[in-house]
Parts: C-alpha cells; structure tokens; sequence
C-alpha cells in the first residue's frame, strides 16, 4: 500500500500515510475502497 495524497476544503493538499491508512481499514465493519483497488469505481457510483 502506498501513501494517498488528498485535496482539502482550503485548496491545499494532504498525505494520508499508509499505516494510517491501514488503521482506519481494520476498524471499519464496511470496506475501505482507494483509487486503483478493485470495486473503487462502483464504491463511488450512485
């Protein structure tokens, strides 16, 4: 897994870290879909 770098409210730019990342996945009942996994695209379909 890689680092995500986001755009925040205020226009700039954040990076969320791997393990971070990890962190918040394992205490998820759902699952937690990123750029370029597999099901992103129809994770973010309406």
């Amino acid at each position: 897994m890689t680092d995500v770098t986001i755009a925040t409210l205020d226009g700039r730019s954040a990076t969320i870290l791997s393990e971070t990342i990890e962190t918040l996945r394992s205490g998820l009942h759902g699952a937690l879909c990123l750029p370029g996994e597999d099901g992103y695209d129809e994770a973010r379909t309406l």
